[in-house]
């Protein structure tokens, strides 16, 4: 009862901490109620006859003082004592001058006084609360005064207008952080932001964040900082921790609500940043548990692969607007399309996490039709780095799957650079049997070269590769330090800078240099195709990432759909298995982002505008490049193809497959295109009823875009 009356109010906090004259004005206000309740006692004390002004202040005073101002002298000076009538006027004159010194000039100015210090450190150092204030407001939870957490703010509130307040919980210093926010965020921005300071593996602390379905409208688990002193080794396992204790505490709330039903309980959205792309790809294919997501819509969040597709996600069909100055897509401007003879060669400087993020990004991206006409024409992708060689043992062990499948090879430290030019490439499935998969199953080969920038093999390669006309290169730099890449950046062959789709170069902590020199430089055009990426406090895009979820979402009912008309027309045998034993929801919502993600690739492949498809011949082929893509997807998500026996037995047993991908993470149709229309023909037509529904999913998707706007 007492917290509801004494509330504490954001707003007049904000007042009382800056120290207006407003706020010394209404805290000396409080300190002469005492008098005015005094002087309100004695004047019914006067009414009843029991005393008189006169008894407090007349003995020696020609022109003696109304009650009211008795009172305020006495109680402000006990020099007045000796004015007060004697007996009863002296002793009331002498209560008042005691109650004076001790309350208003000792007990009460020096506690107003440590009670503001203590209010003022308490704002400071984030520990003021304000339970009452927010449980009736519409409130954004972030967790973890992340790098990217300013720029977070500004879009949520931007989207979110109906938002009342942003609560932020840190572990850091609150006024380092409140410092931070105040020189990015605007003044209107920055009153809705709440500090709290707490720790997000604490259940007290985070049961104070008060998160319910009701009044949360998402949260957002970053963890603090991802570099220098606050670094923490052990990021990932920690946003972990702090999920379970929310979804106990979701858990305990819905038991104290009156909900008819467990599916009634509504789910509130939790997204979690991974700092290791190994532990984000784990609940990318992985159920989380059973205690999680009955609760929570678990979305998982990594900053690397943010910035991938932020980079390689383009949503546009035509760049003939002069005046753009985005990123490009791996093919650049012009499309690669069927009769095409030109392949997309994507070559990455440094196999940092940001560089080997990349990597994998234009693996689910860069597959064009024309390798159905030519399956030499594979995008190639090329890691070049001092230590490639022990990073490539562990990128290949990350993806044994897709290398079991993969064209590769490696240039060691003490090889000529020339054995490049040979066309020798490795698998790795040596002791397996492959040929009951088909020919060319994947479309994408990859190159591991031991090599550090400043040799002079590093250049000669760049300098071959650029001069090959049929090549779409893009040189991405994702060195560690920011100078280092900036220098690498600016002394490639001058023919890089003439031919190259774009080079990027990875600016953790500010793109200054590099937008200086290409995007706000127009004298000077030499280092025009320079672009930055990667910066610490732009990789979190709402637009972008609703974007994503609204097209993973369309696409997965449209799908869904289609898919119960095609097996109803095709007369195809549908799957009735009522278990656990299929591919896991949480995959499904993965697969169904990155096809959406390339669904502007397939289209400006066929020089459509996203109204219609009406070509068969690019619908075909725009189906199989769809199989080619899903295929490295699932290689990607740690899927493999299966063996002969698991095949057979497969291709006549609809539960037996289904049981290979929820418990073996085994996929029928990890196979070429030609081999699929084989041991499970009823793909084909679900291959190409998805392309003739792409139209419809575009259309979707800009309505409900200009809906929600």
């Amino acid at each position: 009862m007492f917290n509801k009356i004494f509330k504490r109010n954001v707003t007049i906090d904000r007042l009382l901490v800056q120290g207006n004259l407003s706020t010394v004005f209404y805290i000396f206000a409080f300190v002469f109620c005492i008098p005015v309740f005094i002087y309100l006692l004695l004047s019914i004390l006067c009414l009843c006859g029991l005393f008189t002004s006169s008894n407090l202040m007349s003995y020696n005073v020609t022109d003696a003082p109304s009650l009211r101002w008795a009172v305020l002298y006495n109680f402000m000076d006990p020099g007045y004592q000796a004015q007060a009538s004697p007996c009863s006027g002296r002793i009331v004159a002498f209560l008042l001058a005691l109650l004076g010194s001790v309350f208003m000039n000792g007990l009460l100015i020096s506690a107003i006084v440590g009670w503001y210090d203590r209010f003022v450190d308490k704002w400071k150092s984030g520990l003021a609360r304000y339970d009452e204030t927010l449980k009736h407001k519409k409130i954004i939870t972030i967790i973890g005064a992340h790098e990217t957490v300013p720029k977070i703010i500004r879009q949520l509130l931007s989207r979110n207008s109906d938002i009342n307040y942003i609560l932020l919980q840190t572990n850091r210093n609150v006024e380092e952080i409140r410092s931070q926010l105040s020189s990015y965020l605007t003044d209107k921005e920055e009153k809705k932001v709440i500090i709290y300071a707490g720790n997000r593996t604490s259940r007290d602390d985070i049961k104070e964040l008060y998160i319910n379905p009701e009044n949360t409208r998402e949260v957002l688990i970053l963890g603090d900082s991802m570099e220098g002193s606050q670094y923490e080794n052990n990021h990932d396992a920690l946003n972990m921790n702090c999920l379970n204790i929310i979804a106990e505490l979701l858990r305990e709330y819905s038991n104290t609500t009156s909900y008819s039903s467990k599916n009634e309980i509504p789910k509130l959205t939790c997204r979690v940043m991974f700092e290791y792309q190994t532990s984000f790809s784990i609940f990318q294919y992985s159920d989380i548990s059973n205690k999680i997501k009955d609760i929570i819509n678990f979305k998982p969040l990594n900053f690397y692969e943010l910035w991938s597709q932020r980079v390689l996600v383009n949503t546009q069909l035509s760049f003939d607007d002069q005046m753009y100055t985005g990123y490009l897509p791996l093919e650049g401007k012009n499309p690669i399309r069927y009769d095409s003879e030109d392949t997309v060669h994507l070559i990455i400087v440094g196999m940092s996490r940001m560089g080997v993020a990349l990597g994998i990004e234009a693996a689910r991206l860069a597959h064009y039709p024309n390798f159905m006409r030519n399956p030499k024409l594979k995008t190639r992708i090329t890691f070049i780095d001092k230590n490639c060689h022990s990073e490539m043992k562990y990128f290949k062990g990350r993806f044994k799957e897709l290398f079991a499948l993969s064209p590769w090879r490696e240039l060691k430290e003490n090889e000529d650079i020339d054995k490049l030019k040979e066309e020798n490439w490795n698998f790795d499935n040596y002791s397996t049997e492959i040929n009951h998969l088909g020919a060319d199953v994947v479309d994408i080969e990859w190159e591991f070269i031991n090599r550090g920038i400043e040799d002079d093999d590093f250049h000669r390669y760049l300098q071959q590769q650029v001069e090959n006309k049929h090549k779409r290169l893009t040189i991405a730099i994702c060195l560690p330090n920011d100078n280092a890449s900036v220098a690498a950046a600016l002394y490639l062959p001058e023919k890089v800078y003439e031919n190259a789709i774009q080079v990027l170069v990875y600016q953790y902590h500010n793109s200054s240099v590099i937008d200086n020199i290409s995007v706000n430089n127009r004298m000077n055009q030499y280092y025009k195709q320079l672009k930055a990426f990667g910066m610490m406090n732009e990789a979190y895009d709402v637009e972008l990432m609703y974007i994503q979820e609204l097209a993973a979402q369309i696409l997965g009912d449209e799908y869904y759909n289609m898919y119960k008309q095609v097996i109803k027309q095709r007369g195809i045998k549908e799957i009735q298995i009522n278990s656990n034993r299929g591919k896991s929801h949480i995959a499904k919502y993965w697969s169904n982002v990155y096809n959406a993600n390339s669904i502007w690739t397939k289209l400006r492949s066929i020089g459509s505008d996203g109204s219609s498809i009406d070509n068969e011949n690019d619908i075909h082929n725009l189906a199989k490049t769809e199989h080619n893509r899903w295929v490295v997807e699932q290689l990607l998500m740690r899927y493999r193809f299966l063996t002969p026996q698991e095949q057979e037995k497969a291709m006549y047993s609809l539960e037996y497959k289904e049981e290979l991908k929820g418990c073996k993470m085994a996929h029928l149709d990890i196979c070429s295109y030609e081999r699929l229309c084989e041991v499970d023909p009823g793909i084909f037509y679900l291959d190409v009823g998805f392309i003739r529904i792409i139209p419809q999913i575009i259309r979707l998707i800009t309505n409900q875009s200009k809906t929600n706007e």
